[in-house]
């Protein structure tokens, strides 16, 4: 199940997305004047979305293309509803994979041969 994070009750449109990589790349690496400096001249001017009723497919073919992990959810109003995460996504898959995944080696010996030929 992907978490719904907590929207604030006034959020009835939506502006653009800020993120903790804004926060390092834009003002931690910069200096800025934090009393002075507004969180939407920090967010992208056209931040990328999706409908919530787009598939998964083309969530994940968004979020790699522009190299995003997090891309937000719109109602038909263009209203935000949900954010979709990376974490989310694997999270879910793992959750319906379950049997499958849980069942792995706690390691698997990656690139270590299984006989010693010429040793």
């Amino acid at each position: 199940m992907l978490k719904r994070p907590s929207l604030l009750p006034f959020a009835r449109r939506f502006v653009g997305i800020f993120t903790e990589r804004d926060v390092l790349y834009k003002v931690a690496a910069q200096e800025v004047d934090l009393d002075q400096l507004l969180v939407g001249t920090l967010m992208p001017p056209q931040p990328e979305s999706l409908h919530v009723d787009d598939d998964l497919v083309y969530a994940l073919n968004q979020m790699s293309l522009g190299g995003y992990r997090y891309i937000p959810l719109l109602d038909d109003q263009g209203r935000p509803t949900r954010v979709v995460s990376e974490r989310g996504i694997v999270d879910a898959l793992a959750a319906l994979f379950a049997q499958d995944v849980f069942n792995l080696p706690p390691a698997p010996p990656l690139g270590v041969p299984r006989d010693w030929e010429g040793a």
